[in-house]
């Protein structure tokens, strides 16, 4: 077996493909020991984060065998993935070639051990009651419903609704901003009302359910959660019918070109996990601007918003930094799902390969603008040089114009002749 094949993670994926040029390249190791560096820092501190999510995410998951012998099993992964790590961490010191490839080959089946156990968890979970389409609400109902019968402590759902609520919040402003946006669109108004009543309900319903943790009644949990499962169920209506008002037009696939519908948020014909910063926004109160004169990144126009606020006197410099921050981490994940991405073995016909390929080198070229303007943005708050924010910002626009030009051309070689 390739000691340097690929993984199941993009993340630990970035660490194989660093580890695999070092590997062929001994003469010039110190070429590729900060690449390696930045790499195994991040890669350490996700799987602290996963670690701590999973603790988090056992507590109120249903008792199942499954339950019981998961977190074994994910310690015993996790371990085996830091002791990966370490392995090639040494090699920054010693540059000894074997740990190269023994480090990739431990953590490879360290990650798919992890993935293993996330599957079966995740099988399992189907079999579990489904109250709504909303993983957010599907769990804050279940830990209620939980904390009702007595089999979770009530500050597991004091957390959640504190997370809730806060993302409430934000949602809010997010869905004031982009209705209050000019638009000639009949269709996006008539929609408009209905999704803020219920926006107006699902606050009401947080906070029926909040009640329960002052007077402990659990007919508060009940009349709540009913009320938030049908607030939802018109909300997640209305955002789809609101995507396919204010978006129409789908994105093509940066890993084999094939069109997908708004919103989607994997390939219909490859399966591939589309990127967030490539494609038409998966979140309609994302969505500010989108008619057919002119097709804009909901992302993007959020951040443009920020930092011609900022330059204008009108926004608050920790605004700024927190839509920065927002945005680089949808950039960066975005690049890290695209670069993750192999084309399919084999194609329909040769033409078809050459758009898929094309397609890729263009979305090559734009993630990568997209995270070079980021860096240019994030730069900003160290050198105070506004400069830094102009050029960062036209980056990026220069990368979303390239992305676009992607999606673009890959739907235009899908469409059928007229």
């Amino acid at each position: 077996m390739d000691p340097f094949e690929l993984s199941k993670s993009p993340y630990f994926n970035d660490v194989i493909r660093v580890a695999r040029e070092a590997a062929e390249d001994p003469d010039h190791p110190d070429l590729h020991a900060p690449d390696l560096a930045d790499r195994l820092k991040f890669m350490a501190e996700f799987a602290e984060v996963l670690a701590g999510r999973f603790t988090a995410a056992m507590r109120v998951r249903p008792r199942t065998p499954l339950s019981r012998s998961a977190p074994a099993r994910v310690e015993k992964a996790l371990l085996e993935l830091k002791e990966a790590l370490r392995d090639l961490h040494g090699w920054l010191k010693d540059r000894s070639p074997e740990r190269l490839p023994r480090g990739c080959t431990r953590g490879r089946a360290a990650v798919e051990d992890l993935f293993a156990v996330f599957e079966e968890m995740r099988v399992e979970e189907e079999s579990f009651p489904v109250f709504s389409q909303s993983p957010y609400i599907q769990e804050l109902v279940r830990v209620a419903i939980g904390v009702a019968k007595g089999e979770f402590p009530s500050d597991t759902l004091s957390e959640r609704l504190e997370w809730m609520r806060k993302h409430y919040g934000e949602f809010r402003k997010d869905f004031a901003a982009w209705s209050n946006a000019p638009t000639e669109n009949e269709e996006v108004e008539r929609l408009l009302p209905t999704a803020a009543k219920a926006l107006d309900r699902m606050g009401a319903a947080l906070d029926e359910m909040a009640r329960y943790l002052r007077d402990r009644n659990r007919e508060h949990l009940k009349v709540g959660c009913e009320a938030l499962l049908q607030a939802s169920e018109v909300l997640l209506s209305s955002q789809q019918a609101l995507l396919a008002a204010a978006v129409p037009q789908g994105a093509a696939c940066p890993r084999c070109a094939a069109p997908n519908p708004a919103g989607a948020r994997a390939c219909s014909k490859c399966g591939a996990t589309l990127p967030e910063i490539a494609g038409i926004p998966t979140q309609t109160m994302e969505v500010r601007e989108a008619t057919p004169e002119k097709t804009a990144f909901a992302n993007l126009v959020r951040l443009e918003s920020a930092v011609e606020e900022f330059l204008q006197g009108e926004g608050k410099r920790e605004e700024l930094r927190r839509q920065v921050e927002w945005f680089a981490q949808k950039a960066r994940s975005g690049r890290r799902q695209f670069e993750s991405m192999k084309l399919p073995e084999g194609f329909p016909s040769e033409a078809a390969r050459q758009i898929a390929q094309n397609t890729r080198e263009l979305m090559e070229r734009g993630t990568r603008a997209v995270v070079q303007g980021v860096e240019k943005l994030e730069r900003f708050f160290s050198s105070d040089e506004r400069e830094d924010l102009h050029s960062g910002l036209e980056r990026v626009r220069e990368g979303a114009a390239l992305i676009l030009q992607a999606q673009e051309k890959a739907m235009q070689a899908q469409a059928p002749p007229p």
